[in-house]
């Protein structure tokens, strides 16, 4: 229900909370189950390939293949969706002309890879580490972000977007992740 008015922030330089809840779910529930539950699958399917499952587990190259895929694999699937909405949210707010497709799509999944590694780090130590956590990664997103959608507004919207959409996505993932991890190693009574 956070999502849209973050995205409008970004978009608009404005909050709106007129949207439709439900198609907001539809549109934005797959998104977050993508980010939450892909590493995992991939991470699965990729110990099979020789070379890769001998790598330690914090290789460097490890981390940026699955991240790659993974940004890869999210981009094909948003896209189509998030450059629609964008579109029609825009509407007349920008008067810029778009980046060519190529460059606009490569700024998206790079975009995506940083939402990604975002998800996938280990908690900050506080509070004051984690939103330096989530402002550094922001401003990598925001100059993506211009770049695969460019408008008119001022770029501090943008980067407020980021933020609060870095901190909300990471934040629902880390809660639901030990909600289920609490249901399930409940003791069962007999």
């Amino acid at each position: 229900m956070v999502l849209p008015p973050i995205k409008t922030i970004g978009l608009l330089g404005r909050v709106s909370c007129n949207h439709d809840i439900r198609a907001s779910i539809q549109a934005i529930g797959p998104i977050v189950a993508f980010t939450a539950n892909m590493p995992a699958l991939l991470e699965n399917f990729m110990q099979v390939i020789t070379g890769y499952k001998d790598l330690p587990e914090n290789s460097k190259v490890k981390i940026i293949v699955k991240v790659a895929i993974l940004a890869l694999i999210k981009h094909v699937w948003v896209w189509p969706h998030e450059n629609k909405l964008n579109k029609l949210s825009i509407g007349g707010n920008s008067l810029l002309t778009q980046n060519p497709n190529y460059i606009r799509r490569l700024s998206h999944t790079c975009r995506e890879a940083v939402l990604i590694m975002c998800v996938g780090q280990q908690a900050g130590r506080g509070v004051k580490d984690q939103l330096l956590a989530y402002g550094n990664k922001a401003l990598i997103q925001t100059a993506f972000d211009r770049i695969a959608f460019r408008t008119n507004i001022n770029p501090t919207y943008t980067f407020l977007s980021r933020v609060l959409y870095l901190a909300a996505v990471k934040e629902v993932i880390e809660r639901t992740s030990k909600s289920v991890a609490n249901v399930i190693n409940k003791p069962k009574i007999t």
